[in-house]
């Protein structure tokens, strides 16, 4: 048996950011004050392949109203 080997670091979810593009970052560390911790990305598109359902839309409710005649120049 050998003494001298370390044990497998153990990873650990230790932040997590979401932008409005629908990209969600994930940090993994050995701990919160890893100094090399890595950034997993996962897109919309992955997400609903996975759990296979169709990604959300991002709509923000806005009305298109580009088509309609503002109230001061109607009739």
């Amino acid at each position: 048996m050998v003494d001298h080997v370390k044990p497998e670091p153990k990873f650990e979810l230790i932040g997590s950011d979401g932008l409005f593009s629908g990209l969600r970052h994930l940090r993994y560390g050995t701990g919160h004050d890893d100094p090399t911790p890595f950034t997993l990305t996962l897109t919309p598109q992955y997400v609903a392949r996975e759990v296979k359902k169709a990604p959300r839309s991002r709509s923000l409710g806005f009305k298109d109203t580009r088509s309609e005649t503002p109230r001061s120049l109607r009739p």
